[in-house]
């Protein structure tokens, strides 16, 4: 996986960590959308922009810089001005660069200075010296940090993320740490790495049990209710036992389907409606299959190619 692209995915997922890095509160996110957007008419596309949904708040083009490029402001500067001339409704805006250290970049070209308070600079291989970093802030800083640094930041965040009281939010945090750490050690499987930095409990975190809770809660209360409308059309109480039998039965394997779609989608984006459809057919024991199967999938084609062998 590219630096850009990891990159990319955390601001998509976490937006709140790009106010976080500039010291504003993560909560400044809700009022904007992310992209990353291609200039019309050209070849340029940015790598990211924040654009406000109040004319109040400026908008924030990011770009992410992890190689030397002693013509970066002419390369970057042109691009936005032409986004600019091309969408006259802004009125504010931000170039905000996220450098790996400050010697990659050249100094601010004195034809583009009358800009400098428009330009902010931050250099990630100093988040290290943030005290009480925010979750989004902790989260780059593993990204950039040394591999054999990792372990101690990794226990520095999951410290952090127990403090997370949505479910939701820790577990999309929990996936993105884990995919940071695919990242840095593209060597090892899933698999390897969950044992290596302890993350093999994913499937005990809140947003997993709650979700695979909520799932059998569901199936079973469906199940009962079937349950008992053919016991009552049998007459019998044999029917009726056996009936709530069945639902609890479906009930379990629904709601392992239900989680099972919710995590591809996270990881993979939005399933369709095929795929889903063909998970929640599947037979219980296949649904634990593919459950453990997706802990060491590395991309979105592993998924149809699992599909195919069933």
């Amino acid at each position: 996986m590219k630096t850009d692209s990891i990159f990319y995915r955390l601001l998509q997922e976490y937006p709140a960590a790009f106010f976080e890095v500039l010291g504003q509160p993560g909560e400044t996110a809700q009022f904007y959308t992310f992209a990353s957007v291609e200039v019309k008419q050209t070849a340029f596309r940015l790598d990211g922009v924040f654009e406000s949904q109040s004319p109040a708040l400026p908008m924030y083009f990011i770009e992410v810089q992890f190689q030397e490029d002693r013509r970066f402001f002419d390369r970057a500067i042109p691009e936005i001005m032409l986004y600019l001339a091309q969408n006259e409704r802004i009125t504010d805006w931000r170039l905000v660069v996220w450098v790996a250290r400050p010697s990659l970049l050249p100094s601010l070209p004195a034809k583009y200075r009358l800009l400098s308070p428009n330009l902010t600079i931050i250099a990630l291989n100093q988040l290290a010296n943030v005290s009480e970093k925010p979750i989004g802030v902790n989260l780059i800083d593993l990204i950039v940090c040394p591999a054999q640094q990792a372990p101690a930041k990794v226990v520095e965040l999951r410290t952090r993320l127990q403090s997370v009281m949505e479910s939701n939010l820790q577990g999309l945090l929990v996936d993105l740490m884990e995919t940071v750490l695919v990242y840095k050690f593209a060597h090892l499987s899933r698999k390897e790495i969950a044992a290596m930095f302890g993350l093999s409990e994913l499937k005990q975190t809140r947003v997993y049990q709650e979700a695979k809770a909520e799932g059998k809660e569901e199936g079973v209360q469906i199940g009962r209710q079937e349950g008992v409308q053919i016991g009552r059309q049998e007459g019998v109480q044999i029917g009726r036992q056996e009936g709530v039998q069945i639902g609890r039965q479906e009930g379990v394997r629904m709601g392992e389907a239900k989680l099972l779609i919710r995590l591809l989608s996270r990881r993979f984006g939005e399933l369709r409606p095929s795929q889903q459809d063909r998970i929640a057919a599947l037979p219980l024991e296949e649904l634990e299959g593919l459950g453990e199967a997706l802990l060491d999938w590395q991309s979105a084609d592993d998924f149809p190619d699992w599909l195919r062998n069933v």
